[in-house]
């Protein structure tokens, strides 16, 4: 049996951020594999522009070189659209059915998981993740909700003990947009290929 991570998103464009999350989980849960899910076609953001999948991909897998046991993937733009979590959740559990699976969360999700499709099959299917702020493990909304669907799902919860990093892909392009450096934000190579592509600049 595997210990599966799996952290999904638009990465458009992927950070620090996401790397940190994953780094964290595979290290503080002893996972075998963090596996990161570049969504084709969210269906929470469909009235959002997005950049092209291909390039969101790419910028993925540079991020993911050289790193251990994390991995790109487009394992979704082989399922029906729109990808929900859910299903891609149940796909995975009939192709691997002795693993275990993590799903990686930020902590404004933790708040919003019930507006997603189908909750109570997302967390039948698998273990939560949550990277959370450091000034919010003492925060008594965030105790309360972990508690709250805990009760009402019997979903396990396991809040990672780091700081988290407070970058978002919005800022980033807003920044891109704006002429601003983002070295700091990105990995090299994937700082390298957002300005050899010109992507997310007037």
């Amino acid at each position: 049996m595997k210990k599966i991570g799996l952290l999904g998103g638009t990465f458009d464009p992927v950070h620090n951020g996401h790397l940190a999350l994953a780094e964290n989980a595979l290290e503080q849960l002893s996972l075998d594999c963090v596996i990161m899910l570049v969504s084709p076609d969210p269906p929470h953001k469909q009235d959002i522009a997005l950049s092209n999948f291909e390039k969101r991909f790419e910028m993925t897998k540079l991020a993911a070189e050289g790193l251990d046991r994390i991995i790109a993937s487009d394992y979704e733009t082989h399922l029906p659209v729109p990808s929900y979590t859910a299903q891609t959740l149940e796909n995975l559990r009939d192709q691997y059915p002795h693993d275990r699976f993590f799903f990686i969360i930020g902590e404004d999700s933790l708040d919003n998981i019930e507006k997603w499709y189908e909750p109570a099959r997302v967390m039948s299917l698998a273990e939560l993740v949550v990277g959370i702020r450091k000034e919010s493990f003492d925060n008594r909304p965030v105790e309360e909700q972990i508690d709250y669907l805990k009760s009402k799902y019997g979903v396990t919860i396991h809040l990672l003990d780091s700081d988290y990093v407070d970058i978002s892909s919005t800022e980033i392009r807003e920044r891109l947009l704006n002429g601003l450096a983002i070295n700091d934000m990105v990995p090299e190579k994937v700082a390298d290929f957002i300005w050899k592509e010109k992507l997310y600049t007037a």
